[in-house]
């Protein structure tokens, strides 16, 4: 058995040998040459792809992890804002100038439940005032019709403060 198929394998490559044409084989390195070219180039774009994924891959986590951040300051702004609102009814203007302020629901409550002054402005709005420190004052206007905080402002002055009770109708 051996024996025959050595003798078909001879005849199969003969036929082979024969059929090919002699010019295809002479321009077998050069397509070789051109597979290899043509391999290489395959490889390095395959490599550049896998750079684009993985940036895309890390562009992708970034995107994420920003959203988490904004989610995460929405929430704890949200929070703030029940913290204002449990301690009193806060206007739309009133509510952003408490948080773009920086203004912490306890300086709120402290000045509402124990001021160092309560004016009563000209238009009727109710003014608290509350010393924070050497010469600078936390102010925070209510409405007493609403029982809303109109606007707060910290750290003023005691100049800033003399002028606003002056432009508003009351002095300290």
């Amino acid at each position: 058995k051996a024996g025959k198929l050595a003798g078909a394998l001879k005849n199969v490559s003969k036929e082979l040998v024969q059929s090919t044409n002699i010019k295809k084989l002479a321009q077998m390195p050069e397509k070789l040459r051109e597979l290899t070219q043509f391999s290489e180039i395959c490889e390095k774009r395959a490599q550049q792809l896998d750079q684009i994924n993985h940036k895309l891959d890390n562009s992708v986590k970034a995107f994420e992890y920003a959203n988490d951040v904004i989610q995460y300051e929405k929430y704890k702004q949200a929070l703030r804002i029940e913290e204002f609102t449990s301690i009193l009814d806060v206007t739309e203007h009133g509510i952003m100038r408490l948080l773009e302020r920086g203004i912490r629901a306890e300086d709120l409550l402290e000045a509402l439940t124990v001021p160092d002054f309560l004016k009563i402005q000209s238009d009727g709005l109710k003014v608290y005032v509350k010393l924070i420190q050497n010469n600078k004052y936390n102010v925070f206007i209510v409405n007493p019709n609403t029982k809303k905080l109109v606007t707060a402002m910290p750290g003023l002055s005691k100049k800033s403060l003399h002028n606003l009770g002056k432009n508003y109708g009351w002095n300290i």
